[in-house]
């Protein structure tokens, strides 16, 4: 499903869409920013549907750029993304490009804690959503397989490292071979 590009109030409402991806980055380079945005406005608007806005993914982003939930779904109500990202720099988010990365890859690893009514939620949900998706395990990942969204799982990524290995060994080989570029044989290398 393709994110909307301008959000707005009088657009947001998830009863009828999904919030952008967690792993959107779109709001001052901060993962979780535009999604929260999202719920904000929406629940401004009485329209969060099944979301639960100021949940604890919302509070550590908020928590993160400096600002209490209260304040940013006044915020988010009243003004649209750029104005809203000129506010946060300009009253709350003073933090570097290291912080912002290193808040963004922390973030990207959440996942539930082993044993926690957290983690039959998980489960739960991901046994209901994609049963064969056992390479999910982090929240991101997990909302974004839930909304329709393409996730690229640890086995995924697995899959396409040895790929890429085997690609490479076939080329080193080819070299070796003789082979110009490392491109293997072609037919007309072969008719020879």
């Amino acid at each position: 499903m393709a994110d909307i590009p301008e959000r707005t109030l009088a657009t947001m409402d998830l009863t009828k869409t999904v919030p952008r991806s967690v792993k959107d980055t779109s709001l001052e380079g901060i993962v979780m920013l535009a999604r929260t945005t999202d719920k904000a406005r929406a629940h401004a608007a009485g329209t969060v549907g099944e979301y639960h806005y100021n949940c604890g993914m919302d509070q550590k982003v908020l928590a993160f750029v400096g600002v209490d939930h209260v304040e940013f779904e006044e915020l988010a109500a009243r003004n649209d993304d750029v104005k809203l990202t000129s506010i946060l720099r300009e009253r709350f988010l003073k933090k570097s490009a290291a912080e912002i990365a290193g808040f963004n890859a922390d973030y990207l690893k959440l996942s539930p804690e082993p044993g926690s009514d957290s983690e039959k939620y998980f489960l739960d949900l991901r046994r209901s959503v994609a049963p064969d998706r056992t390479d999910v395990s982090t929240w991101p990942d997990l909302l974004d397989l839930d909304e329709g969204r393409q996730v690229v799982g640890e086995r995924s990524q697995a899959h396409a490292r040895r790929g890429l290995r085997v690609v490479v060994l076939l080329r080193r080989l080819a070299v070796g071979l003789g082979y110009p570029g490392g491109r293997g044989p072609t037919p007309r290398s072969i008719a020879r």
